[in-house]
């Protein structure tokens, strides 16, 4: 009999939409699972430690992030070369790129340790030499880090990401046993175990590369890094300003009562890790293929705006009886921790728009507003000091600093799409109505709460938290249908 051969399928291939979702679902347990580790050092902490090592820890917080930015923008350009090369088939240059960047991030580590070393009788003053030596090692560990990231996401590599994420929250349940044991010098100790877990594991399924440095592939990634460096560094002033304001003007027991609101403005836009890391080399992707982007930040926001609003009104009608419950001795704390919460509303949405920027190469004009914000930011949250006498008003000057921040970025960021060259405007009040409308509503939401439930709510009293919780629910019940729109694709073109 005679073979015929049977007609071979050709394989499907994943639409954009599917494989962003694909990758998203991989990324999402391990950043769920690191979020959820991180929720839980804070409540630890703020339990265990006192106002005064809880404001230590918070000047040891700014000290590493800021010092975290020592590769001078290296890994941005790095992370921005890698998929566009190998977009385009150029493997080897990619390949020279990850060399390039690791040999600069481990000099870097050298000159971080050196600098603080050089600061650490400043340092001592307020923290012991021995955790100014913990913070040095951290700090070349957190670097490390950050480079084994960049590399994963490139590659969109990110189900080995979320393993690495994932191990690292396992090693929090040993960080937790050394906070309770050990108080600060626990929590730092902590705290190194875990980045230790995560560099690790990426190590090894990526196999460190051979390091280095091409004076012309260092030079283009600087380029392009530095400007992002830039934007980091001013997001950072941006969120950081009432902390900042509040050790130099109020010291570090005053800034200690603050903690659970500065931790809100640093877990917070951890939600956004999912959505924007998985976008962001779509962006470029895009931007190599001459594609539109719009897509990218029209959709998102038509889904985060209201989810966002969502989640702060939640919280914010939750912090009274939590607070009440697990750490009662921050119930000072509440009213700027609420404060805190909604800033982070702008903050968080911001990550969806200003990947416009980054795939552009047009990041000198988000520095430039970054840069102005962060100033206006310090600016009004010493006045709020002042108006207020306590940190309540830093928190909330610093909330209104984000949000003109949001507004002016997205108007700026539209402006550079080029399919909006002639609709700019319309465009960016349909994206910011997206945002700002559902953000409103938590806010009426919460005064109603604030002023109907009154002083039993603010008290802690958890049958009340219960019905604030139960309105907040019923409240955002109308937005609903709109998220669902926007994960299916209901309302926009397929990406």
């Amino acid at each position: 009999m005679a073979d015929h051969a049977e007609p071979i399928a050709a394989a499907r291939v994943p639409t954009t939409r599917e494989r962003l979702f694909r990758m998203a679902a991989q990324y999402s347990v391990g950043t769920l699972l690191a979020m959820t580790a991180s929720i839980a050092r804070v409540g630890v902490t703020a339990r265990m430690l006192s106002d005064s090592e809880n404001g230590v820890w918070l000047g040891l917080q700014l000290l590493l992030n800021y010092a975290g930015n020592l590769h001078l923008g290296s890994l941005y350009g790095m992370f921005r070369s890698v998929p566009m090369l190998r977009a385009r088939g150029d493997d080897a240059a990619a390949e020279e790129e990850k060399r390039n960047a690791f040999a600069f991030v481990l000099i870097m580590i050298g000159v971080g340790a050196l600098g603080i070393l050089a600061i650490a009788p400043r340092l001592s003053r307020a923290s012991s030499m021995h955790h100014v030596l913990l913070t040095v090692v951290l700090l070349a560990v957190n670097l490390l880090r950050a480079y084994w990231t960049s590399i994963l996401k490139a590659e969109s590599r990110f189900k080995e990401l979320s393993v690495g994420l994932a191990l690292g929250a396992g090693a929090t349940v040993i960080c937790l046993l050394l906070v309770a044991r050990f108080r600060l010098d626990g929590l730092l100790v902590g705290m190194l175990l875990q980045a230790g877990v995560e560099v690790s594991y990426m190590a090894w399924v990526c196999r460190p590369p051979k390091p280095r440095i091409v004076p012309a592939v260092l030079k283009a990634q600087l380029r392009v890094g530095l400007m992002t460096l830039g934007t980091t560094l001013g997001v950072l002033a941006l969120s950081s300003g009432d902390r900042a304001i509040m050790l130099r003007m109020l010291g570090a027991k005053a800034t200690g009562t603050y903690y659970l609101g500065a931790n809100i403005l640093l877990l917070m836009p951890m939600l956004m890790l999912i959505p924007v890391g998985v976008l962001t080399p779509s962006f470029f992707e895009r931007v190599g293929k001459g594609e539109d982007l719009l897509p990218l930040v029209d959709r998102p926001m038509r889904a985060m705006g209201p989810v966002q609003a969502w989640i702060c009104a939640s919280l914010a009608v939750a912090l009274p009886s939590a607070v009440h419950v697990i750490w009662p001795h921050h119930a000072p704390g509440v009213p700027a921790a609420i404060a805190a919460l909604f800033g982070t509303y702008p903050l968080v949405l911001s990550g969806l728009v200003t990947n416009v920027y980054y795939a552009l190469d047009r990041q000198g004009i988000h520095v430039l507003i970054l840069g102005l914000c962060a100033t206006l930011g310090f600016a009004l949250a010493a006045v709020g000091i002042h108006l207020t006498g306590g940190i309540v008003g830093a928190a909330a000057g610093q909330a209104a600093a984000l949000g003109v921040y949001f507004v002016v970025t997205s108007w700026a960021a539209m402006r550079l799409v080029p399919s909006l060259a002639t609709t700019h405007a319309r465009a960016t009040r349909q994206l910011l109505g997206r945002a700002i409308v559902p953000i409103a509503w938590a806010a009426v939401l919460l005064a109603g709460v604030w002023l109907g439930l009154g002083e039993a709510w603010r008290g802690g009293s958890i049958a009340y938290g219960l019905v604030a919780e139960a309105i907040v629910a019923l409240g955002f019940a109308p937005f609903v249908p709109a998220i669902l729109g926007a994960f299916r694709g209901r309302h926009a073109s397929a990406a």
